[in-house]
């Protein structure tokens, strides 16, 4: 197992425990029922079910579930050693990221969050990119418990905002807006003339706290709070000319998506927006650019779905069919981007009855959120198609 991080061997335990567990309650109609006799809610028991939770069974519960099962002698026991060795291992991974955090300086650790960080976004291949962003979660969450972080501010602020960016696509909007305005009120207690060495650093964090806070009050519907933290960022932005060309393609892109989150909006004013996205982008020089292009596309076509006219559908599968034909062509296009470029042409798809496309690219937005963790996505695709079978059943 040494080739393994600690981290992959409790999901394969995890997964094991996972997949025997689901095969013996088919012996249930209901799980409510089985949780009741081992003396727990329902509730804690879909949390042991969630391949990307942490919820883990006490030895206690863990040999009170198996002796409620209907299992030979012999799998109840493997059963009870993969449930147990799934929490144990996920202890371990927890101390060895903040023994890492301890030994290491912290340039070191801040640059291995940043390297999980890029390999998880930017992966080739989707299942690279949940172990990744794993380690990110625990780096982060072990170095924002060192005390020395206190003493740099701004490492502590980058800190949480990798971990906000994980905890979004983990699905934990909750923790990820907590760690967006931690980081938000850190910047606030901090005065710009400290940092006039590195103003283009401190400017860039300005925003990218404002904004981080934006994206995930957009995620949980509340687009008008999430507009104003937007144009918090863009009032921001316009103080250095460096954060202004990065960040204005992001703010623009962004004020699509809480725009068209309303009930009412104009595809006038979001198209204007994407003019301006576009724009911004085209005087830009960064190798990120023609992926920031295809996620303009993206937002402007979700809005026109969202707007719910036929005219609408058209245009939104119109604008997303060159991104998809072009998905394999783009540099620096991860399983996330792809998930949400393949999940909105399906999407488009769908509102214009086009079955077999349909299909097909549900498929491989699904498959790609699986494959690379992206639980926040899988959720998207299922709720849109409640009720769909091909769609509705819980991945697990």
């Amino acid at each position: 197992m040494d080739r393994l991080s600690i981290r992959e061997e409790a999901r394969i335990h995890r997964g094991v425990y996972i997949a025997t567990l689901q095969s013996a309650l088919a012996e249930w109609e209901r799980h409510a029922d089985f949780a009741a006799s081992i003396g727990r809610s329902r509730v804690f028991l879909s949390y042991l079910l969630r391949e990307d939770g942490s919820q883990t069974p006490s030895p206690e519960t863990a040999e009170r579930i198996v002796r409620a099962l209907p299992l030979p002698a012999e799998q109840r026991t493997d059963l009870f050693e993969h449930m147990v060795l799934a929490a144990d291992r996920r202890l371990r991974a927890r101390r060895r990221a903040r023994q890492l955090v301890s030994e290491a300086s912290l340039e070191d650790t801040v640059a291995q969050m940043r390297a999980a960080h890029w390999a998880a976004m930017y992966a080739v291949e989707a299942s690279v990119a949940l172990p990744q962003y794993q380690l990110v979660q625990d780096l982060a969450m072990a170095a924002l418990r060192f005390t020395g972080l206190r003493l740099h501010p701004l490492v502590f602020v980058e800190t949480c905002l990798l971990l906000h960016d994980t905890e979004s696509v983990l699905d934990r909007p909750g923790d990820a807006l907590f760690h967006a305005r931690l980081a938000g009120a850190v910047m606030r207690t901090l005065d710009p003339i400290d940092y006039q060495r590195g103003r283009e650093r401190f400017e860039h964090l300005r925003v990218n706290v404002a904004y981080a806070e934006a994206v995930t009050l957009a995620t949980l519907g509340l687009a008008n709070q999430a507009e104003r933290a937007l144009l918090d960022a863009l009032a921001v932005s316009q103080r250095s000319p460096a954060a202004r060309t990065f960040w204005l393609p992001h703010l623009y892109r962004h004020q699509i998506v809480t725009v068209s989150g309303k009930p009412r909006f104009s595809q006038y004013q979001v198209r204007e927006l994407a003019y301006l996205a576009r724009t911004a982008c085209s005087r830009r020089s960064d190798p990120l650019d023609p992926q920031v292009d295809l996620l303009i596309d993206e937002s402007l076509a979700s809005a026109y779905l969202r707007f719910g006219s036929e005219k609408s559908f058209r245009a939104a599968a119109r604008l997303l069919q060159p991104a998809v034909e072009s998905i394999e062509r783009v540099r620096y296009l991860g399983p996330l981007h792809r998930t949400i470029l393949l999940k909105s042409y399906a999407r488009a798809c769908w509102a214009q009855q086009r079955t077999d496309e349909w299909r097909h690219y549900v498929h491989q937005a699904l498959t790609t959120a699986i494959d690379a963790g992206l639980q926040h996505q899988v959720r998207v695709i299922q709720r849109q198609y409640d009720g769909v079978p091909e769609i509705s059943q819980p991945v697990t």
